[in-house]
């Protein structure tokens, strides 16, 4: 094994004199430190290899740092692997990554083997990943349970995910807690969800403050919902600005859920414009409502195929196209 290294040693020290002369100067300062067994200098040089566009000595060095216990060694090796279509060792790799306690390998590697319709085995590589500390993870397996049937299970790993700061797992924890009633632990976790930049989560707890008739705290929340993606928040907002008689500023949310592709808000945009006399506009939200509606109903998407039942039942689009 030591006859073998030292030649591998030589034909890397030949190699370098014709890389370029910064990559030189790293593998002659780090490279001796790695030949030592020092992970750190292994992975130093690879990340040197990688930046010159140098995929094999990358690999090569990565893989020394991966064989010292270095996990980021074996992940980065696994990607490098993947991106020129070397599937199996780039999944060799990661396996190794996450039995170094790399969560982001586990979880990279069960979203792998879920792709290739290895579902068994990928649920196994995302518990692990759940188990080192990602949320996400977590929370994934949360959303199996629960579509499963399983409440506990659900639970379980919910609440996990919210315990490693994923805050869509706090959000589903606050969710599952209202709908059973308990409303002081839903405002917890909707709490926890939306200081962690959880969007729905900050909407949940909007809601929490609604229904506590507390329309400024509500309003304040349903903003941040809207600031982080949740565009039914942003509708909600417009919501609240109406009922506070700030008309412009509602005007203005429900046209942007509405771009967004927020039925509600297209239909509150088109309520807007019907009373201001703009026909020709109110029926533009109206027939953008109903085609959000169709689409989400085709796609199985919540409770669009009821909501586009009401909405043809009153039948605004037409009315306002006729004017």
């Amino acid at each position: 094994m030591g006859y073998l290294l030292s030649v591998l040693w030589r034909i890397a020290a030949i190699a370098a004199l014709f890389i370029a002369p910064a990559l030189q100067g790293v593998v002659v300062d780090w490279g001796a430190q790695c030949r030592e067994g020092d992970s750190v200098s292994c992975h130093t040089v690879a990340e040197a290899y990688a930046a010159e566009g140098e995929t094999v000595g990358a690999v090569r060095f990565y893989s020394q740092a991966c064989d010292l216990h270095l996990a980021d060694g074996c992940t980065q090796a696994a990607i490098l692997q993947e991106r020129h279509g070397k599937l199996e060792e780039a999944r060799a790799y990661f396996s190794k990554a996450c039995n170094a306690n790399d969560a982001l390998a586990c979880a990279s590697l069960a979203e792998r083997l879920n792709r290739d319709g290895k579902p068994e085995d990928a649920q196994k590589f995302l518990e692990a990943a759940c188990v080192r500390g990602a949320g996400g993870s977590c929370s994934l397996l949360g959303a199996d349970g629960e579509q499963r049937g399983d409440r506990t299970a659900a639970r379980q790993w919910f609440t996990r995910g919210c315990q490693f700061n994923h805050g869509e797992g706090c959000n589903q924890m606050g969710r599952l807690e209202r709908a059973e009633g308990r409303n002081a632990q839903a405002t917890t976790f909707f709490e926890r969800a939306c200081l962690l930049q959880s969007a729905t989560g900050c909407s949940g707890l909007a809601d929490s403050f609604r229904d506590k008739k507390a329309p400024q705290e509500a309003t304040r929340y349903y903003t941040m919902a809207c600031r982080y993606g949740d565009y039914v928040g942003c509708n909600n907002l417009g919501v609240n600005e109406e009922i506070a008689g700030h008309l412009d500023l509602a005007k203005k949310w429900y046209k942007l859920s509405c771009e967004k592709n927020v039925a509600q808000g297209c239909q509150n945009s088109g309520l807007h414009a019907r009373k201001e006399g703009r026909f020709k506009d109110s029926a533009a939200f109206f027939a953008r409502a109903e085609k959000i509606l169709k689409t989400g109903c085709t796609n199985g998407v919540g409770t669009s195929c009821a909501e586009l039942r009401a909405f043809q039942t009153r039948s605004p689009a037409s009315d306002d196209s006729k004017k």
